[in-house]
């Protein structure tokens, strides 16, 4: 069982949900290398009880005036406290099934030090400071959903 009990950003209470979108380029500049894009763009978001996971997936089609076609395939997860000071991800992409780039971190907010620290694993891994308004997805999207409410 959860508990809920929230105040300020975080009260507006996300429910698990999952959305697909199809994505389709409706026209291009004179002049692009790109004639035309489509794909598809899978998001779902699930109640962990102590925080949120997300599930992101972007795969894309780009064709070229050649003839030619690249096929994009990102993909992240995420989690976040439901507090909103600690948050974790995964990300991966690969290009025509070949990865280009994997890399993992977690990051973790201070109220008490303005900011935070957010350290990235794989690829060329870092350690680097968060600003005093840095504030994860999660949170973000509360903060949204509240000031919507408010008109």
């Amino acid at each position: 069982m959860c508990l809920w009990v929230l105040a300020g950003p975080a009260s507006a209470r996300l429910l698990g949900h999952r959305a697909v979108y199809d994505l389709k380029l409706l026209s291009a500049k004179d002049g692009a290398d790109v004639t035309a894009v489509d794909g598809r763009m899978a998001l779902e978001l699930a109640d962990a009880c102590e925080g949120f996971t997300l599930n992101q997936r972007i795969i894309l089609r780009i064709y070229d005036t050649r003839g030619g076609a690249v096929t994009s395939d990102f993909r992240m997860t995420s989690w976040e406290a439901l507090d909103g000071r600690s948050f974790r991800f995964n990300t991966r992409e690969e290009v025509n099934g070949r990865e280009m780039q994997a890399f993992d971190g977690q990051a973790v907010l201070d109220p008490d030090a303005a900011g935070g620290q957010v350290v990235l694993t794989g690829g060329e891994g870092a350690e680097r400071t968060l600003k005093a308004e840095t504030i994860f997805p999660t949170q973000h999207t509360r903060a949204l959903i509240k000031r919507a409410r408010r008109g």
